[in-house]
């Protein structure tokens, strides 16, 4: 009898023990984690619109100083066989020449109107446009069993004013009153040292071909010469504002 009693309590403490076990199994289960599935899902929206504006302002500022004329109404062009056939461009309307290729071994010279404005040997993929004003004529300066140049660029309407200016260490050049000059590029026909003046400041050295990262920027009354060789300029007047 007392056998049979201590089995019976032996039992029942078993599965009371087991009962408890499975139990505590199941309170952990419940406590679930979809809460973290929330979290996650918050942080996701960040930075969707994050990196589209310094971008933005940066290609603006470049191209107000680059295409100050814009592109509304652009008509892209590409003329070959310079020396046999030179390019007017039509009045009322700004050339913007992008690129310049050479083909053929001998290097060449492009001109604005007899002025040389920039070696070409191959292709040249320029840092500023090479611009110019209605009414003038593009061509290359050596004949044709030298390198013949073909340009690439657009039309537009006219808005500033392209200027092309030479022999600056005879004729030193003074920015107009009311006007702002823009210059893109600088050209020695020769290999040499030049030094680029702005009043009694030097602002570039040269020593053949300089197309500028970024424009220089002269303001109205200012004298450009060069020293000691004379150095072509291409680039624009604006009206101040």
């Amino acid at each position: 009898m007392v056998k049979t009693c201590w089995m019976l309590m032996a039992i029942i403490l078993a599965m009371v023990v087991l009962g408890g076990f499975v139990g505590c199994k199941g309170e952990k289960g419940d406590t679930g984690s979809p809460g973290l599935e929330g979290d996650v899902g918050e942080t996701g929206e960040k930075g969707e619109t994050g990196p589209t504006g310094p971008q933005g302002i940066k290609g603006e500022s470049g191209d107000k100083f680059t295409f100050p004329d814009g592109f509304d109404g652009m008509v892209p062009i590409t003329r070959g066989t310079l020396y046999k056939v030179p390019y007017k461009v039509p009045d009322g309307k700004t050339l913007y020449i992008m690129n310049l290729n050479g083909e053929g071994s001998v290097s060449n010279n492009l001109e604005i109107d007899d002025i040389k404005v920039a070696p070409v040997s191959g292709f040249a993929l320029y840092r500023q446009p090479i611009i110019v004003g209605g009414g003038k004529v593009v061509f290359a300066e050596l004949p044709e069993y030298s390198s013949d140049i073909i340009f690439n660029g657009f039309l537009i309407d006219t808005g500033v004013e392209p200027i092309t200016r030479a022999k600056l260490a005879i004729e030193p050049y003074t920015v107009p009153d009311g006007k702002t000059l823009y210059i893109f590029s600088l050209y020695l026909d020769y290999i040499s040292h030049v030094e680029v003046t702005v009043g009694n400041v030097v602002v570039a050295t040269i020593t053949k071909f300089t197309s500028c990262q970024y424009p220089i920027i002269v303001e109205e009354g200012r004298v450009i010469s060069t020293d000691p060789h004379n150095v072509t300029l291409n680039g624009y007047l604006k009206d101040n504002e």
